[in-house]
């Protein structure tokens, strides 16, 4: 199955989300990703990453909601990363991930607490 919306590609995708979990696995994944979820400033803002990269590479990035990168790394081979950032403002925090030829998946959970 082959979809296809703006510049995003997705070649034999597997999705399954919950509200603080976004999981994907796909033969190959070209473009952009998002979700968003709230937070208050000074709240402590908890990602859970575990990616799996057989081919190209997978970017995950935390954007605070006036678009400052809170936290971004880039994979080339699988990795488990656990990150956690105090968010600046209140409002609306978005998780962006993105694919270049991409083949593999990610699992990548978050909390939103107190510190």
């Amino acid at each position: 199955m082959l979809i296809a919306c703006s510049s995003n590609i997705k070649i034999g995708w597997h999705e399954a989300n919950s509200l603080e979990r976004k999981r994907a696995h796909c033969a190959t994944l070209g473009g952009e990703l998002s979700k968003p979820f709230g937070a208050e400033a000074g709240e402590v803002i908890e990602l859970m990453c575990d990616v799996t990269v057989e081919k190209g590479t997978l970017s995950v990035r935390l954007v605070a909601p006036d678009g400052e990168r809170l936290w971004e790394e880039t994979f080339d081979q699988s990795d488990e990363v656990s990150v956690t950032v105090t968010a600046p403002d209140d409002g609306l925090y978005t998780l962006r991930i993105a694919g270049n030829r991409t083949g593999g998946g990610f699992d990548i959970a978050w909390n939103v607490g107190e510190q």
